[in-house]
């Protein structure tokens, strides 16, 4: 599965991701992640975000620094 000439670069974070993946064993070098591992990626994103909520306070905390670093 290549990306198409006409999908968007991938963001900073997704890069991340799929360096995770790479490390984890679970992609090879290169590969594109399939949009189930993505998907899970980002599931596991927003339950650590969810987390980090409850540290700082409403207008800054470790939820919202984990979502502008992973979510495009």
């Amino acid at each position: 599965m290549n990306p198409s000439p006409s999908d968007p670069p991938p963001s900073d974070g997704e890069r991340a991701m799929a360096s995770m993946a790479v490390a984890a064993g679970l992609i090879d070098e290169g590969e594109p992640m399939s949009p189930e591992l993505q998907n899970y990626s980002y599931l596991l994103l927003h339950a650590c975000a969810q987390i980090g909520s409850r540290y700082g306070d409403a207008d800054a905390n470790a939820g919202d620094h984990i979502r502008a670093v992973f979510y495009p």
